[in-house]
């Protein structure tokens, strides 16, 4: 079994729309799938996960759009703390300096209530903004968190990839996937750890 899985949560506008549904719904189920990644790990003693987010100031998302991620996150922060140390789920996150300074309040409060915790380090990453997927052995060797000295990833899964395939990297193994975030299982987080 691995020790470090990271993911990247990309394709929830792309799920709504497919659904012709706002792309705010993509985001609030993606919202919804983290919780079940965290008990997927916690179920399967996997010490660390890495989620990345695609940019809050991303400069192809409207500015209503970017408000809706906002207050979303502001939820999320408030809403799952009781969740996390319940679980024993260390939260740390990698943002931009120039976040919303409610959001980076929430933030630095949610770090500080989980960090006795020690059965989980969810690390969370609000900053990407990349073009192509050659840029994921850069982006790998971020995800060794300094607040968790976390080793790097043994696996990537890149979600709403629009191609199916594996890729080794030196230390990571690298898994894109055509399925959406919002529609990733554990079922299929299973499949690819048997692949691996």
């Amino acid at each position: 079994m691995i020790n470090h899985l990271a993911i990247i949560m990309d394709g929830n506008s792309r799920w709504a729309k497919k659904r012709r549904l706002p792309s705010v719904f993509g985001h609030l189920v993606g919202v919804k799938r983290v919780r079940n990644i965290i008990e997927f790990c916690l179920n399967k003693g996997i010490n660390h996960l890495t989620l990345y987010s695609f940019s809050t100031e991303d400069p192809t998302r409207s500015t209503r759009e970017k408000q809706i991620l906002l207050r979303i996150i502001a939820k999320l922060l408030s809403r799952e703390i009781k969740y996390l140390n319940k679980n024993k789920v260390k939260l740390a996150f990698n943002a931009a300096p120039n976040l919303n300074p409610q959001i980076k309040y929430l933030i630095n409060q949610a770090e500080t209530l989980t960090r006795p915790n020690q059965a989980l380090h969810l690390s969370i990453d609000i900053t990407l903004n990349w073009g192509n997927y050659q840029e994921a052995e850069a982006l790998i060797k971020e995800a060794k968190n300094i607040k968790f000295k976390q080793p790097e990833p043994n696996l990537l899964i890149i979600t709403g990839a629009n191609r199916e395939f594996k890729e080794q990297l030196p230390t990571t193994k690298l898994y894109f996937t055509n399925t959406y975030w919002p529609s990733l299982t554990k079922k299929e987080v299973i499949k690819i750890l048997e692949e691996l």
